[in-house]
């Protein structure tokens, strides 16, 4: 009798792929410079939109690049040192938006969370109609399993007049378009090879991405926005 040895990974991400994604991961790279590469392309940016119940006008952003360089665009491509955002910051990679924010010295404050707990209504009180323009949140922190209240930040980003950005690496999961953030990130969940992720933004999160702005000069990852301007 043959031994199986296949190591099986139950870790929140990455996770294991289906065999048939297995299968098209061990063929030939495809030459992508062509109409039917870009179909395949604009057919999975259908689907993850159908997934994730949002409208006809948003858009989904691929990334050839890690989770942390998903963080990194959107906070690159969103937001301005002029912003004053709100970071969620419960555990290691609430901590890497803090990291980033600092990098590219965008003005935060930190809401920290006792461990293992949700944030609630009373944590974010203090902060109405204090002038934020922005609220980051790792929807569920992959390093300690917590999944945030979304309609409660929600609720209170509609209130405020906030740019919600959601990392969903480890819980995507139809959030319905009304009640869901401008920007929102997806990998794991899709069991996505390492690597690549997709950033699913509304009609104004795509206009705020694709304004033209001067290029940092600091960076953690490279990362190059005029590329979202191109043509279907």
């Amino acid at each position: 009798m043959q031994e199986n040895n296949e190591m099986l990974n139950f870790t929140v991400g990455p996770v294991m792929s289906d065999d048939a994604v297995r299968a098209v991961g061990a063929e030939q790279v495809p030459y992508f410079r062509t109409p039917e590469f870009s179909q395949i392309v604009f057919e999975n940016e259908a689907l993850v939109k159908k997934f994730a119940l949002a409208d006809d006008a948003a858009r989904v952003i691929f990334l050839t690049g890690s989770g942390t360089a998903a963080m990194e665009a959107v906070i690159m491509n969103c937001f301005t040192p002029d912003d004053k955002l709100l970071i969620v910051n419960g555990g290691s990679f609430g901590q890497r938006f803090v990291d980033l924010c600092r990098l590219h010295q965008i003005p935060f404050t930190e809401l920290v969370p006792e461990f293992g707990y949700d944030i609630n209504a009373a944590m974010l009180s203090p902060y109405e109609q204090q002038g934020y323009t922005g609220f980051l949140v790792n929807v569920n922190e992959t390093s300690t399993g917590v999944h945030y209240d979304i309609n409660l930040i929600s609720n209170f980003c509609k209130r405020n007049g906030l740019f919600l950005v959601v990392d969903a690496i480890s819980s995507f999961s139809p959030i319905l378009q009304h009640e869901s953030p401008r920007s929102r990130r997806y990998d794991y969940r899709l069991a996505e090879s390492t690597g690549l992720s997709a950033r699913n933004i509304n009609d104004y999160a795509f206009a705020t991405w694709c304004r033209p702005r001067q290029q940092p000069s600091r960076r953690l990852y490279v990362f190059r926005p005029e590329r979202c301007t191109e043509k279907r």
